[in-house]
């Protein structure tokens, strides 16, 4: 760690300090809501699952057939004021550029609760309850949003990096201290490659003098093929075969290269690697080059293998006809889940 890194993380860490004891003295305002608030976030930048765990916790709250509404600020989008997806809408045209990336991941893989899509994210939850009159608000990213109260607090920790990483930013990747999970109702472990039995160890323990429940978020890849006749993904469960390029925008590709090899026939492939919620139709000329850089052979044979993140952009280009699109999705299985729902829904 540089003496650099070490004095901009103490004063982030003499930041949250402040914010917190503000709070605390309720000198700063915490807006409170008629309808409990399950908040679903994590303590480090990047990804460690919210997206997946907002939409596991979706389904099986609509699987008891408890109304509810998913609140987000829908990051990377370029719109102003709020903006809302629902099922029953058949006029549902937004783009990712209006609601950000991952609202549109939400929306289509889930079957009846709403999105709200608001960077004020009081004012989405105050737009959900007026439009919807919802039993539960789940707040997507809402750990860090100390300015609303929440009624439970379900935070994941990804277990896969070595301890020391485990540090305020920029000496780790943590954007609060690992303290504030005492505020916490359930612990999510989650892994993407292979856990780090140190650092596993560590928040087990952490959770278990704590009194926090926890479970384990464990992902399973599946690929799928872009229709364009239908104008949809389908379920393809062959190899693929042909010269593939593996284009990725998301906080933490090393999972998503890893899974890549399995779906080909030939495991050789180019990686092509930009920044989380990178903006695809801004950089359309940018992404084109880069594409034709690495086609070595007619366009014909040329597949492009990507996230679902990724796909509700890059469809959306005018070149993308002249490729084949693969897409690499997830679906989770949660254990102790049945504890999970009974403390999201405990008042």
């Amino acid at each position: 760690m540089t003496l650099f890194k070490f004095i901009l993380s103490s004063l982030v860490s003499f930041f949250l300090c402040i914010r917190n004891t503000l709070y605390n003295l309720k000198i700063l305002k915490i807006y409170s809501f008629s309808v409990p608030v399950v908040a679903v976030g994590n303590i480090a930048i990047g990804g460690a699952g919210k997206t997946p765990l907002t939409i596991h916790l979706s389904r099986l709250l609509s699987k008891q057939k408890i109304k509810h509404v998913i609140v987000t600020r829908g990051f990377g989008k370029k719109s102003q004021g709020t903006y809302c997806l629902e099922h029953n809408n058949k006029n549902n045209s937004l783009k990712s550029t209006d609601v950000g990336d991952e609202p549109l991941v939400i929306f289509n893989k889930i079957k009846d609760a709403p999105i709200v899509i608001d960077s004020n994210k009081v004012r989405g939850i105050k737009f959900a309850i007026k439009r919807f009159s919802p039993k539960l608000i789940v707040l997507d990213d809402g750990l860090q949003s100390t300015y609303i109260a929440k009624n439970k607090d379900l935070v994941l920790i990804d277990i896969s990096f070595d301890l020391k990483k485990y540090r305020l930013f920029p000496s780790g990747f943590l954007r609060d201290k690992i303290k504030s999970l005492n505020k916490s109702d359930h612990l999510i472990f989650s892994y993407k490659l292979n856990k780090n039995k140190k650092t596993e160890v560590f928040f087990k323990n952490f959770a278990l003098t704590k009194g926090i429940q926890t479970s384990y978020l464990t992902f399973y890849p599946y690929l799928y093929k872009h229709s364009f006749k239908k104008n949809k993904l389908m379920a393809h469960p062959k190899k693929i075969f042909g010269h593939t390029l593996a284009l990725c925008g998301i906080a933490r590709p090393e999972s998503f290269i890893a899974s890549v090899p399995s779906f080909l026939n030939d495991t050789s492939f180019t990686k092509i690697i930009v920044k989380d919620h990178f903006d695809y139709n801004l950089n359309q000329k940018i992404i084109k080059q880069r594409l034709a850089q690495h086609s070595k052979i007619p366009r014909t044979t040329i597949n492009i293998i990507s996230t679902l993140k990724d796909y509700y952009k890059i469809i959306e280009l005018e070149f993308i006809k002249d490729y084949d699109i693969y897409i690499v999705d997830i679906e989770t299985r949660l254990s102790n889940e049945k504890v999970f729902l009974k403390n999201c829904l405990e008042r």
